[in-house]
């Protein structure tokens, strides 16, 4: 009998699905905005550098939804079953400062 929660369990997993990001195959990234969005073209600058498919949110609500993408500009790194979500801005930039950091 395991005294972890539902809530501890799923975390646990989160980690474990985030380790499993760093496994080195292949991420699709997708950029998630939508036509109005203010700094859409902000997270495009930053992600200059970075391949990624741009993906409009409103006109492919579906996918979306799937990813749980609540606003824009959202990045979402996904890698066989499991995601990782960059919601607004500033995160997609540390994102991006990482990736340079890192491919530099």
């Amino acid at each position: 009998h395991s005294d972890m929660t539902a809530a501890q369990v799923s975390l646990k997993n989160q980690k474990d699905e985030l380790k499993k990001l760093e496994t080195p195959y292949k991420s699709v990234k997708y950029l998630f905005t939508t036509k109005t969005c203010p700094n859409c073209n902000l997270a495009k600058k930053y992600l200059k550098d970075v391949e990624y498919t741009l993906i409009d949110a409103e006109e492919n609500a579906e996918l979306a939804m799937e990813y749980g993408v609540m606003q824009a500009p959202t990045l979402v790194i996904a890698a066989g079953q499991s995601y990782q979500k960059y919601v607004n801005v500033s995160n997609i930039k540390k994102y991006a400062d990482r990736v340079s950091q890192v491919t530099a």
